[in-house]
């Protein structure tokens, strides 16, 4: 699921996004995301953007693998007021909603003015073609086509022939209606192949554009209740999941308010100080009190700080001691006024590694709070930090209090690592940060590690990984070992290697797939293990997937595969 960030593109939204129950919104109105997306179709290279609202948070929670996609979205924009009421009361208020029944029709408009091309998938056979009809009619001349493929499970579908008929046309836009997550899912396994400039799921959008559905009045919208008008057009579909999605996701944004909350008034301080030396105009308008309350609290705070500060004079500036080598590196400098973080730049150190294959660490230890002031910290923001070739330690053990608009930033910057392929490793994660991950359910992307020498190991390990993602033992049993994450991005070279190892083997015989290495798999994955059942079947073998793990688990279930025909997978 790898593929270039909007990092790299320079499209940056102005202001830092905000984490709600896992996935980062990115904090822009309609307007700025219209520039957005256009920067994306001039670039050429293939995106993909999400409008999540109540709903795909709450099927997030129970999605291991829409979850993932949430997180690795090029744009994340926010489909509901209750999003934008929750961003309020997290700290980081949200400008307005940009739901994608309002921003599609915005993106045709541009489409028209700069001969960009649409195509539109998913919907009725009905809808599709009047909803192409409508817009060639009130836009003439502009290159919009759609198909409706029928309603076949996702695995089950005919993607080689719905791929072919998208590239044929060639377009700058795909619209994809196939309802969450089953949109989110397809789009996360195709988009790179495909290539289309920009892609995004917009569920019932076409159904707007066709006029078979009808937008609630505008005062509706603004207000928050357009949920109501949907529920009176389809209460059947609509109303058990609306009930179900107000109580969870009504207890979940409470946790996490209450979670990260800003703790203690000292700290309190230190942020609100911090927020006015970014915005000096803020400063006028705040109170007596407040203005009190900084005096009186942020210098003896500060003080404290910074002699804890002094303390991390063992900093890791590269790999440290592992085993009898030890690390001899420069005693690093660093700039103890900031509270946000300390970049310390360090020289290659040993270990145990062949000479040639060593890279230094760049280390980042961050102080007691991670907040909206880290965020807006242009040292660290993740299209700087991403500039550095080198992989990064993060160090998060002095982290006190972290609000979702730090949590957004982490998330941010480890997705930025991932896509360039290099290593972040949160190093020695205190007790906060931990159970922020655990409840926002993002724990296992994260790379974490205790100490220096289990970071140094963990990366080692990945590195493996990638260079052997699938190993081979023979025997009784041809056992293959894949390992690390099977998805878009690595499907193809995991098939070939797979086919090979099967093809191989004397008929009358078993294949045992162990699954006991894979961290992450997605639908591209799933769409492997059938593959390589059906190969193994017509060679007169049969295929026994062992070893799942929670996550892989999780997939299989919701992709309903969990039955006897991957019972192995238990």
């Amino acid at each position: 699921m790898n593929h270039p960030t909007s990092d790299s593109l320079n499209l940056n939204p102005p202001r830092p996004p905000i984490a709600m129950l896992g996935v980062p919104f990115d904090n822009i109105t309609i307007q700025e995301a219209v520039a957005l997306v256009e920067k994306m179709v001039v670039s050429g290279r293939p995106h993909y953007f999400v409008t999540p609202n109540v709903d795909f948070l709450v099927q997030a929670r129970k999605d291991v693998e829409l979850r993932r996609i949430l997180l690795d979205a090029h744009l994340v924009l926010c489909d509901g007021m209750p999003l934008v009421w929750a961003s309020r009361m997290l700290g980081n208020p949200l400008p307005e909603r940009v739901a994608g029944a309002d921003l599609v029709p915005r993106l045709v408009s541009l489409a028209a003015e700069k001969n960009y091309r649409i195509f539109l998938l998913g919907g009725t056979v009905n809808s599709t073609a009047n909803a192409v009809a409508r817009l060639q009619a009130e836009y003439p001349g502009l290159a919009v086509a759609g198909y409706s493929p029928p309603f076949d499970p996702l695995l089950a579908m005919d993607h080689e022939g719905i791929k072919r008929r998208i590239q044929e046309f060639q377009p700058h836009f795909l619209f994809v209606s196939f309802g969450c997550p089953k949109q989110e899912k397809w789009l996360a396994m195709h988009h790179q192949s495909l290539g289309v400039p920009v892609c995004a799921g917009v569920g019932g959008t076409i159904d707007f554009l066709a006029g078979q559905l009808k937008r609630a009045p505008a005062w509706m919208q603004r207000t928050g209740t357009e949920w109501l008008f949907r529920l009176a057009q389809e209460p059947r579909r609509l109303f058990r999941r609306y009930v179900e999605d107000l109580t969870v996701f009504g207890g979940a944004i409470l946790a996490q308010w209450w979670r990260l909350r800003p703790r203690g008034r000292g700290l309190r301080s230190i942020a609100l100080a911090k927020f006015h030396a970014h915005t000096p105009q803020r400063e006028e308008k705040s109170t007596a009190w407040r203005r009190n309350q900084r005096s009186v609290a942020l210098t003896p705070l500060r003080r404290a700080y910074r002699q804890k500060l002094s303390g991390f004079h063992s900093c890791i500036t590269g790999w440290r001691t592992v085993k009898r080598h030890r690390c001899h590196a420069p005693m690093p400098s660093w700039n103890c006024s900031r509270t946000a973080g300390v970049i310390t730049n360090g020289s290659t150190a040993s270990c145990d590694r062949p000479p040639g294959e060593m890279k230094p660490w760049r280390q980042i230890t961050l102080g007691e709070c991670v907040n909206l002031i880290v965020a807006r910290d242009p040292e660290l923001s993740p299209e700087q930090l991403i500039s550095d070739e080198r992989p990064c330690l993060l160090r998060l053990d002095a982290v006190r209090s972290i609000d979702s608009a730090g949590m957004a930033w982490l998330m941010r910057l480890n997705r930025s690592f991932r896509a360039a392929g290099r290593h972040l490793v949160l190093l020695a994660p205190s007790r906060a940060v931990t159970r922020t991950l655990k409840l926002l359910r993002i724990e296992q992307f994260f790379a974490t590690a205790p100490d220096a020498a289990s970071a140094c190991e963990l990366v080692e390990a990945r590195i493996r990984e990638q260079a052997a993602v699938v190993g081979a033992h023979f025997n009784a049993s041809a056992l293959l070992l894949w390992q690390g994450e099977i998805t878009a991005a690595n499907a193809e070279h995991v098939w070939r290697l797979t086919e090979a190892q099967i093809s191989g083997r004397p008929a009358s015989g078993q294949v045992v797939i162990d699954l006991s290495r894979v961290r992450f798999i997605d639908s591209s994955g799933l769409s492997l293990m059938e593959r390589a059942r059906n190969l193994a079947l017509s060679h007169g073998l049969r295929v026994n997937f062992t070893g799942a793990q929670p996550a892989v688990k999780n997939v299989l279930q919701l992709a309903r595969l969990n039955g006897a025909l991957w019972g192995a997978c238990a």
